[in-house]
């Protein structure tokens, strides 16, 4: 099953992924949590500049790793929130070596034309080399899982490999199933030592995308996809009614914003 309309999707999820002042009223009507977690700590303007920053230029550092973990870097650059206590000068040495890793591989020079079987593969290949740089060190990276190798390679190609998140993955599926995302059923994180088993959910999430939103695939500066998409797909893996069962209720409410 696929979205009728991809872009009216985008636009209605997307507007609650940053605090918002929609009464609770209209988040049960479309049956969004009322108590989503939204990114309220910064506001929209700010977010997208530092994270567009960030991908633009294959950056990947300290603010990318805290921004991944939903928090902020602490004023003297270390990054400490709940069991992860990172040093500032440790970062900088771990990103260093992934930046090298990045830059000596296969994924730096693939082209979005090319067959995607050589993104997975090359996407693999730099996963693989993360994991030994993760494994074989006292560094920051042997703290970070899965999701965060993931995180790690999204912001070394410049959005060229999607970021994946749990919430995204369930959503593609719920579109693909014609069900709510809340009967999805995912692990919350998965052993990053199962490279195959990683790369296959990894794989998963990015046929689906492609399969229901093939307008929206390498649209902007060689991204996978963009930051709105990403955004309405978090949002919607929250929630509790199908899209199929709200999306006439969703464009109207669209044209009555734009009215």
């Amino acid at each position: 099953m696929s979205i009728i309309n991809q872009k009216d999707f985008i636009d209605f999820y997307s507007i609650f992924y940053y605090e918002n002042s929609y009464s609770k009223d209209v988040k049960k009507e479309f049956g969004i949590p009322i108590d989503l977690k939204t990114a309220k700590n910064i506001d929209k303007p700010t977010a997208e500049i530092i994270i567009v920053k960030k991908l633009k230029n294959g950056i990947y550092d300290s603010s990318s790793i805290a921004w991944k973990l939903g928090t902020e870097i602490k004023n003297n650059g270390d990054v400490d929130y709940r069991y992860y206590h990172f040093k500032a000068n440790d970062i900088k040495k771990f990103c260093e070596r992934l930046h090298q890793s990045y830059n000596e591989s296969i994924l730096k020079s693939y082209k979005p034309a090319e067959d995607r079987n050589e993104l997975y593969m090359a996407i693999r290949d730099l996963y693989s080399k993360i994991l030994r740089i993760n494994l074989d060190t006292n560094l920051p990276g042997n703290r970070l899982g899965a999701v965060q190798i993931i995180n790690s390679i999204y912001f070394l190609s410049a959005g060229k490999a999607p970021i994946y998140d749990q919430y995204a993955h369930k959503a593609i599926l719920a579109l693909n199933y014609g069900i709510s995302p809340k009967d999805i059923l995912l692990e919350s994180e998965f052993n990053k030592k199962n490279i195959d088993t990683v790369i296959c959910m990894y794989k998963d999430y990015l046929t689906l995308l492609e399969k229901q939103f093939p307008d929206n695939i390498y649209l902007e500066q060689n991204q996978y996809i963009n930051r709105d998409l990403d955004q309405a797909l978090w949002v919607y893996g929250h929630c509790e009614s199908s899209w199929y069962e709200v999306k006439e209720k969703a464009h109207a409410f669209l044209n009555n914003l734009g009215s």
